[in-house]
């Protein structure tokens, strides 16, 4: 591996990536998207949370999930909608609907 791409990414990521790891995200990368039902390690990969945070998110019923015994299996589609659940708008996004608004509401001056 080229040593100028090994300190690039170990300042990035606190530790040294090699071509092996890379090829082993990719190929989890490539399964992931073309599953529609996960299990819980695919699930951790796609969200990015620990063990203990999915686990208990699971316990919590904050993300959508299946069980079969002791296995938890997830929908691809149902987590990703729930990573994007709470959009946050732009500016330009608030400023369009304030002034939806204001044209909706006619704001009577009180001279």
């Amino acid at each position: 591996m080229n040593s100028e791409y090994k300190v690039v990414t170990e300042q990035r990521t606190g530790h040294e990536v090699t071509a092996s790891s890379l090829i082993a995200d990719l190929a989890r990368i490539l399964i992931v998207n073309n599953k529609e039902v996960l299990n819980f390690e695919e699930t951790m990969f796609l969200t990015g949370y620990k063990s203990d945070e999915l686990y208990k998110k699971t316990r919590e019923r904050t993300i959508p999930h299946y069980k079969s015994g002791k296995r938890l299996y997830f929908k691809r589609e149902e987590v990703l909608d729930w990573m994007l659940r709470n959009k946050v708008n732009t500016k330009e996004e608030i400023n369009a609907l304030a002034t939806k608004y204001m044209f909706n509401h006619k704001i009577k001056n009180h001279d």
